[in-house]
């Protein structure tokens, strides 16, 4: 049973002027979301970490919404030493009318619920986790700088309701009484509550269609998907391809046009993984130079997924290639066609990274991290941002491995920005040489000897010579001692103080996966 935990938010947004017209220079004004974590590590570790959650929850859910009514935003996490005050005071809040505070509260119990047998019979069955959130908010209207009104509410979702079917297509699995009467998943109670607050936000223009300039897109859906969603599976899948591109156009100016959507079978075996699929994938659709081919499955079990009983991966892509695959989330019962395409949007926006180039990058407020889909945000951080960038200008090309290497390496000693993932990329990258030679050059293609140490460390750990790694992470932090991810490995090299004092370095740097390690440690 979790205790009662309280989330604190920071929602700003613009309403229409009433009686004046708005100025030509801003004809439509930003919506600025800033929300507080609350990642102390006071009281039950469980609570701790579920703010974390709902903050990025609540973050990517107004983000998806401005967006689906038209409305600019501006919407990010604030770091630990970060107060809402400062950050306030670093905005123009000149065009502003409005400020929403909002308090979410979540109490999650075992509760005692009558279900229905296939017979129709009632059962009493006890559900653990049972979710029940609600959302205190504040409305305040500034007109003139003064304030000339206050509102005050509370929204309320239950999780009283059935997510999941009884059967499903993934082999027409039989779900007991149990299952289907476990409370929904917490993205979809936190996606009720804040669309009762967000309403109350009137809407702007309606998205125009995406221009830009448009790279040539193929869209393949496997068997597996379209008898999930038969008769509307080509509709989905164009609405879900046309989220990603928006998302793409908003960073970069270049979106992606759906040449064709067709039908593709990519049958699984059992137990096999999505990687597996892709392979597959790749052995039935050729690379097509520019064009970004797109693969559509649905892999994923619903029970083990939303349950937390270990998942597959949700998109596999190689980098620098415009062939990515993803297996879109299992739906509940209930699915709202307005958030339908959100989460498996932002797995299409992840992977289609990686096929230009981006590497994960530890950072809650990047489509790049290491967790996608509802965890994720629709934004590309500092460091991918430059590296897309140059693929599309052609500054960047992926037909010599080396170049691509020596650019990643020379551009993170120019971008400060300590967020990315690089002792792990590294290591893989130089690896995946398929002789000495060709490892050879591709060591030599790194400029930045640190680059190297941190690699050859990771190598290390991931053999378990620990004191081995942490020589060598010591000696990378002696000259990159702003990149976080440094830290956070020599940590998990390390036991006692030192570990402790290096998670902890990584956290107060931003390292997204420090913040959750440190609540274990």
């Amino acid at each position: 049973m979790f205790k009662q935990t309280t989330l604190g938010l920071v929602l700003l947004f613009a309403l229409p002027p009433v009686a004046t017209a708005q100025p030509a220079e801003n004809p439509s004004p930003l919506v600025a979301v800033l929300i507080d974590p609350d990642i102390a590590s006071e009281g039950n570790r469980d609570e701790s970490e579920l703010n974390l959650s709902l903050a990025i929850a609540v973050s990517n859910y107004c983000d998806y919404y401005f967006y689906r009514i038209g409305r600019p935003s501006e919407i990010s996490l604030l770091s630990s030493g970060l107060s809402v005050q400062q950050r306030l005071a670093q905005m123009d809040l000149a065009h502003y009318a409005s400020i929403v505070h909002l308090k979410p509260e979540g109490d999650f119990r075992t509760r005692t619920v009558t279900v229905r047998d296939e017979r129709r019979v009632s059962h009493f069955v006890q559900v653990p986790g049972f979710a029940d959130i609600s959302l205190q908010y504040r409305l305040v209207t500034i007109d003139g700088g003064r304030i000339a009104g206050e509102k005050k509410g509370l929204v309320r979702a239950d999780a009283d309701r059935y997510w999941l079917k009884r059967s499903t297509a993934i082999g027409s699995r039989e779900l007991d009484s149990l299952v289907a009467a476990s409370p929904e998943p917490i993205e979809y109670v936190i996606q009720r509550c804040l669309e009762k607050v967000l309403r109350q936000v009137s809407e702007g223009p309606k998205p125009l269609e995406t221009p830009g300039e448009p790279i040539p897109s193929l869209v393949y859906v496997d068997s597996s998907l379209i008898r999930e969603n038969p008769g509307q599976w080509a509709r989905s899948a164009r609405e879900l391809h046309e989220l990603a591109s928006r998302y793409f156009f908003h960073s970069f100016n270049h979106s992606f046009r759906a040449c064709d959507v067709r039908p593709i079978d990519l049958p699984a075996e059992p137990g096999s993984s999505l990687r597996y699929t892709y392979g597959r994938f790749k052995g039935k659709v050729a690379a097509a130079g520019d064009t970004l081919i797109v693969g559509m499955c649905i892999n994923t079990d619903p029970v083990d997924y939303f349950l937390h009983k270990g998942y597959d991966q949700v998109g596999v892509s190689d980098i620098g290639q415009r062939r990515v695959i993803i297996s879109t989330l299992p739906r509940p019962t209930f699915s709202s066609g307005f958030w339908e395409p959100h989460f498996n949007g932002l797995t299409l926006l992840h992977e289609i990274g990686h096929s230009f180039g981006a590497i994960h990058a530890s950072d809650m407020n990047s489509v790049m991290s290491h967790t996608t889909t509802w965890l994720a945000s629709a934004r590309f951080d500092p460091f991918n941002r430059r590296v897309i960038e140059a693929a599309l200008s052609g500054e960047l090309t992926f037909d010599e491995p080396e170049k691509y290497l020596s650019f990643v390496s020379e551009t993170l000693t120019k971008i400060n920005y300590g967020l990315v993932d690089y002792p792990s990329f590294f290591y893989h990258f130089l690896e995946h040489g398929e002789n000495q030679t060709i490892r050879k050059n591709l060591l030599d293609a790194v400029p930045h000897r640190p680059h190297v140490f941190a690699a050859r460390a990771y190598g290390l750990l991931m053999a378990g010579k620990h004191s081995a790694a942490a020589r060598l992470f010591r000696q990378a932090i002696k000259t990159d001692s702003t990149q976080a991810s440094l830290y956070y490995y020599l940590a998990l090299a390390t036991t006692g103080p030192e570990s402790v004092a290096a998670m902890q370095k990584a956290a107060d740097l931003g390292y997204f996966l420090a913040l959750i390690r440190l609540k274990k440690m």
